[in-house]
């Protein structure tokens, strides 16, 4: 932390990371953060700037004088800290085995567990280790340290779906392709401002094209990264959107599974194992091996979020957070069966388990959609997407333009049969941004496979949308559930016959007989986080068919769970009395 002292004449330590942007499209990064609230802080408490400032950050600000510690992150907490609160005492830090080795006994949370398993990464705000966990996106935390900790919470955002009235599509969809082109127009200032260079991960998708797209239309230089097994569509689309823009190409081959060895396991579980699986951000690991402090990242894939991905059939018929918590599973969660799941994690499985992970946010009656993205950018966002952040800031900066305020809120108004499926965003970009040279982004097929047009909304989707929450909104969900239990049967889904995506481990677990065979052994040694994963019942699940998504995630998942758990076994103890380096 850095100590300061404000024009008052107060003592302060302050913290921050990440960035934001202030009213006038100005960008502060990192320390940068510190000195702009050096000369704000005297005049507005931080539970008054913090609301304002748009960007992806995390703020502690502390007094020594008065024990008083504040705790500002923006609406999504992209820039993760974690927490550490007893009665007796308060650790705060962005290292997480800062804070796991002034730990002398270690606990594993249950519902991380469980959220690992059955969504592919922990939920809200737990993490592996018992006590130690996440704020809570779009709050200040206020925190007072004496004899003993008292702590308070307030909450400044939560994500709300207020659709408008709206009478002229064209302008609305004209608005739109300006909103989208002012928000990259003001990062690429920043980045010019900066002499950084940008590396825009390319999934061949929509939006990590038009990112790199109108970053190299604003003279930025621009470098395309991908990496999957050869022949990979996703490679294959992202080299076309490289030439089609006339920027460098770096694709990253994994030619085989033995690529991830337990060495890598282990660097990936020190970075993302306490919340996710060791896939996460492994691009970067690959591809990439020193830090470089003029290269930025820039990914794609949250954009799928604000823009209206999960506006989706049966979302507008919850009417509570049961529902709510069902319709999630059945449209994120990693697709595994309750007796699988009963089998694996018997030591703490319970019929409402699955459910019970979604419990701790509120569902707000009217506002399903709201509700549900409000959700997931706490569960999936922060515990998935934005954790590859943490791979990628070993090698340079990081921003998130598809998360910045005015995009959120600018497509939390649209219509619901302008948002359903994207259909605005993808229609403003194909008639306004997708023209004259940035035209031929239009014509490359998503993923290598799918022509980019505006979806027509299906006749029975229609229907369901103008279905108030009712009675056949119930009946509705409940089929839904019932038909993806079915389809997560044993046989009933099929592996691709080639390597698709960028980590095709269950085409690879099919293929390689040896590999499978080494996973399995690999796996026969743990005893499963003392006890708490059933070993023998998941090498006899691993044994059977199942679903080529559970292959793919929960065999992920598992051997980081394994590593993680050697790592917290092996970690170095430090007095639980000194200070960390930023807690």
């Amino acid at each position: 932390m850095q100590q300061c002292t404000l024009p008052d004449g107060v003592n302060m330590l302050l913290w921050a990371k990440g960035y934001f942007f202030d009213s006038d499209g100005q960008m502060y990064y990192g320390n940068e953060i510190i000195n702009w609230l050096v000369k704000r802080l005297p005049d507005r408490p931080l539970q008054c700037l913090v609301p304002a400032m748009n960007g992806c950050y995390t703020i502690v600000l502390a007094c020594p004088d008065t024990g008083r510690v504040d705790l500002g992150v923006d609406r999504i907490a992209a820039a993760p800290v974690y927490i550490h609160l007893t009665p007796a005492k308060l650790a705060i830090s962005d290292n997480f085995w800062a804070l796991a080795c002034r730990q002398e006994t270690i606990q594993y949370d249950p519902y991380g567990l469980a959220g690992m398993l059955l969504l592919g990464h922990t939920n809200g705000p737990h993490t592996m280790v018992n006590g130690i966990e996440i704020p809570l996106p779009g709050s200040i935390s206020t925190f007072v340290v004496s004899d003993r900790v008292q702590g308070s919470r307030r909450v400044y955002w939560s994500n709300a779906y207020r659709p408008q009235q709206i009478t002229d599509y064209k302008k609305l969809r004209s608005q739109a392709a300006e909103m989208l082109a002012g928000v990259f127009n003001r990062y690429a200032t920043a980045i010019q401002a900066r002499g950084w260079t940008a590396e825009v991960s390319l999934s061949g998708g929509l939006d990590s094209r038009l990112a790199a797209g109108l970053l190299a239309q604003a003279g930025i230089p621009v470098t395309a990264i991908s990496y999957g097994p050869p022949g990979n569509r996703e490679s294959q689309t992202s080299a076309e959107v490289a030439r089609a823009l006339s920027i460098s190409h770096r694709d990253t081959v994994i030619d085989g599974p033995w690529l991830f060895s337990p060495q890598l396991i282990e660097l990936q579980a020190k970075h993302v194992g306490a919340q996710s699986r060791f896939t996460t951000g492994i691009g970067a690991q690959l591809a990439l091996s020193e830090y470089d402090p003029k290269r930025v990242f820039i990914t794609g894939h949250p954009g799928n979020l604000p823009t209206g991905q999960v506006s989706g059939r049966g979302s507008t018929l919850l009417r509570s957070s049961h529902q709510a918590a069902q319709y999630l599973l059945n449209n994120v969660g990693v697709p595994i069966l309750d007796q699988t799941a009963r089998q694996i994690l018997a030591s703490i499985w319970r019929p409402t388990l699955k459910l019970d992970l979604y419990a701790s946010l509120p569902f707000h009656e009217g506002d399903s959609i709201g509700s549900i993205e409000s959700w997931l950018y706490y569960f999936h966002v922060s515990n998935l997407l934005l954790l590859e952040m943490r791979v990628y800031e070993q090698f340079g900066h990081w921003l998130l333009p598809y998360l910045d305020y005015e995009l959120v809120d600018f497509y939390n108004t649209v219509p619901l049969k302008h948002r359903y499926m994207r259909r605005l965003h993808i229609d403003a970009i194909l008639n306004h941004l997708f023209v004259d040279n940035l035209a031929p982004l239009g014509q490359i097929l998503l993923s290598g496979e799918t022509r980019l047009a505006v979806p027509e909304i299906p006749y029975r989707d229609r229907v369901l949308m103008a279905t108030p929450p009712s009675l056949i909104g119930d009946l509705y969900l409940l089929r839904h559930t019932r038909s993806v239990q079915a389809a997560r049967q044993p046989g009933r889904a099929q592996t691709r016959g080639s390597a698709w995506g960028p980590d095709p481990l269950e085409y690879w677990w099919r293929q390689y007989p040896g590999y499978r065979k080494e996973i399995i052994a690999e796996l026969s040694h743990w005893d499963g986080l003392g006890g708490m994963v059933d070993t023998p019942a998941l090498l006899a699940t691993l044994n059977q068919p199942a679903h080529p998504l559970f292959i793919r995630f929960g065999i992920a998942t598992m051997l980081t769970l394994k590593q993680f758990q050697q790592l917290i076994e092996t970690r170095p103890m430090k007095n639980s009395r000194e200070g960390s380096e930023h807690g």
